[in-house]
């Protein structure tokens, strides 16, 4: 029996964990991370998607844009203006960190709006030993940094947790709902614990029967185009529309090729296999050829513009050219 007070190391971890599929990007699933994670920086799809589910109104999404730190005033946020919302930035692999030895958080998408923060969470496959509400309370934690020293308490932002999940997460046997929402509460008077923070859960494996009716049906269409992956399914609905015509547009951008390259090659370990050959700066070597390998460059001018003697650096050009090959092509 192991000793709790030695648990595995990071990287004793990182070894337990299976290997994510090889799949080239011209049969990715937007229940797949990286497409999730590709398609949802749309503005358009970001904004009918959280409109719907969340039932407010957003006037604008500014993309690349350093969030500002912004002191609400509870005088202005009640009855209609709550609803109506502005997105000051979207982060894709926003990685939070704590104090040094804590676990970090990466969030898919990163919402910053100027009265809520929310974080949109791809979960393809459950795991017994990671619950959703311990992963939400997690996520709430790392979210929770926007009341500066001096502010009141009623000028934090609300706190949106959001998952979708190819799975059915709830393990009671009243189960089979397409949404699964968190609310606080005292027990003793079931009185109402607004503490802006919000946890909800969609499922792709819903029931067909009433269960299926606490979200809108264009929601529900979202929610089939994940479960099945059907690209040619027939839409009422924008949110779906948009979201197929992400996942047809990525998987035909060759810099979303290039980066779903550098991405699996992230997962995959390789670029460690350049620094144990010797090559200890690989991960930017590695990167770098990505990004020459895409402009159709020979070998030799990709050394000469690297730097290097071709023979130093060939089997970094093979290897990227490989994967290039397989993952955008196959």
């Amino acid at each position: 029996m192991g000793n709790p007070s030695n648990p595995p190391t990071t990287s004793e971890n990182k070894k337990q964990r299976k290997q994510p599929e090889k799949v080239p990007l011209s049969m990715l699933p937007l229940r797949h991370r990286f497409m999730f994670n590709t398609v949802f920086k749309n503005k358009e799809l970001l904004k009918a998607f959280l409109e719907c589910l969340l039932g407010i109104k957003i006037e604008r999404i500014e993309l690349h844009v350093e969030p500002k730190t912004e002191t609400t005033d509870s005088s202005k946020t009640s009855g209609t203006d709550t609803d109506v919302e502005t997105i000051i930035s979207v982060e894709t692999e926003k990685t939070v960190e704590d104090q040094y030895g804590y676990k970090a958080v990466r969030f898919d998408v990163y919402v910053t709006g100027s009265k809520r923060i929310i974080t949109i969470e791809m979960q393809a496959q459950g795991r017994k030993d990671d619950p959703l509400p311990q992963r939400g309370r997690i996520y709430q934690v790392a979210l929770d940094r926007s009341l500066k020293d001096g502010e009141h308490y009623n000028a934090t932002r609300e706190f949106y947790v959001i998952f979708l999940c190819d799975y059915e997460p709830s393990k009671s046997q009243d189960n089979g709902y397409a949404k699964y929402t968190r609310v606080s509460h005292f027990e003793e008077n079931n009185e109402s614990a607004e503490d802006g923070y919000h946890l909800i859960v969609l499922n792709t494996r819903y029931k067909q029967d009433d269960k299926h009716k606490n979200v809108p049906a264009e929601m529900l269409e979202l929610l089939d185009y994940i479960r099945t992956g059907n690209d040619t399914m027939i839409c009422q609905g924008e949110i779906a529309k948009l979201a197929i015509q992400g996942v047809l547009a990525a998987r035909n951008d060759s810099k979303v090729g290039g980066d779903y390259v550098k991405y699996m090659t992230l997962t995959w370990g390789e670029q460690k296999e350049l620094h144990d050959e010797g090559l200890s700066e690989g991960a930017d070597l590695y990167d770098s050829c990505i990004d020459l390998v895409g402009t159709g460059l020979s070998d030799e001018e990709i050394a000469e513009q690297l730097g290097y003697e071709l023979p130093v650096i060939q089997k970094a050009i093979d290897k990227v050219r490989a994967r290039l090959s397989f993952l955008t092509h196959s």
